[in-house]
C-alpha cells in the first residue's frame, strides 16, 4: 500500500537530504533508500543495527547480502533502467566499477 500523496512527499524529502552532510547511518545510501521507501509506504522496511562508519556499514549490509537480492526477497522486480518509474530503486556496482 502507499501513501497518498507520497510523491510530493518524496520530493520533499529529497530536496531536505541534499542539504545535508554525509553521515553513515544517517544519509548513506542504504539508509537513504529505507527512509524513502518508508515514506512512500507508510511501514518500516529494515531495522537496521546502528552503524557510524564505513567499515560498521560494510559488515551490516555483507550479512543481509546483495541488494537486489534483498528486494527481489521482498517481491521487487528487476526491469530496464529506461523503465524505471519514480520511487523505483535503482541498483549498479559500486563508484569502484568506473561507471
Amino acid at each position: 500500500m502507499l501513501v497518498s500523496n507520497w510523491n510530493q512527499r518524496l520530493v520533499r524529502w529529497a530536496i531536505e537530504q541534499q542539504q545535508l552532510s554525509f553521515e553513515w547511518g544517517e544519509t548513506d545510501c542504504g539508509s537513504l533508500v529505507r527512509r524513502g521507501l518508508e515514506l512512500i509506504t507508510g511501514a518500516p522496511m529494515l531495522k537496521l543495527p546502528n552503524y557510524s562508519n564505513e567499515v560498521e556499514a560494510e559488515r551490516v549490509m555483507r550479512k543481509l547480502g546483495s541488494a537486489a537480492e534483498f528486494f527481489e526477497s521482498h517481491g521487487a522486480t528487476a526491469d530496464l533502467l529506461n523503465r524505471a518509474a519514480s520511487g523505483d530503486v535503482v541498483i549498479r556496482p559500486g563508484v569502484q566499477d568506473g561507471l
